[in-house]
């Protein structure tokens, strides 16, 4: 458990019947719900779901191909490290399809928080990447290949997908009660 999340539970111990200690986790923290109606949330949670899937097929599609992008540095890492963006993203898209209401706190932050973050961090990264292929294709020419044109168009996808679920993260605004 989180530390952020600790002072939302209450532990109580009890004794059975042989004698062993026995700890016992209860939820006391508040408890949060959409603050949109419950199927303009679904629809929008499916669309992320959506966005998320066509991401991760944008990110991977250009390391099945032997292209010269992935072999500049300044290129690849931030590509590369744009995974990880992708399956925090993932990884709420995930919570807001299955959560149910009223959730906890974690939950709800999962979906207030990691959306908007995450949808900045993989346009940044991916736009680095693309500004990185311009770049290249400017100064370094002999250095890219036909598969960076597949880079590259993904690059842009991906971009393009974490700017659509920045702009869907109003629909997972919470309140608390």
């Amino acid at each position: 458990m989180a530390k952020k999340y600790v002072k939302d539970y209450r532990l109580t111990d009890s004794v059975n019947t042989r004698g062993k200690l026995h700890t016992e986790c209860e939820y006391i923290g508040g408890y949060f719900f959409f603050s949109a109606d419950a199927e303009g949330v679904r629809r929008k949670a499916r669309l992320l779901g959506v966005f998320c899937a066509a991401g991760w097929v944008c990110w991977l599609a250009p390391l099945f191909c032997n292209n010269g992008a992935m072999h500049i540095p300044f290129i690849s890492f931030p590509y590369l490290f744009a995974a990880l963006s992708l399956w925090l993203m993932s990884t709420a898209a995930y919570t807001a399809l299955t959560a149910k209401e009223p959730m906890k706190r974690r939950q709800a932050d999962r979906l207030r928080t990691w959306i908007p973050g995450t949808s900045l961090a993989t346009a940044i990264l991916s736009g680095i990447a693309l500004l990185g292929i311009a770049i290249s294709l400017i100064f370094q020419i002999g250095s890219l290949n036909s598969f960076d044109w597949l880079f590259g168009s993904c690059a842009a996808l991906l971009f393009t997908i974490s700017v659509a679920v920045f702009s869907i993260r109003k629909a997972f605004r919470m309140e608390e009660r």
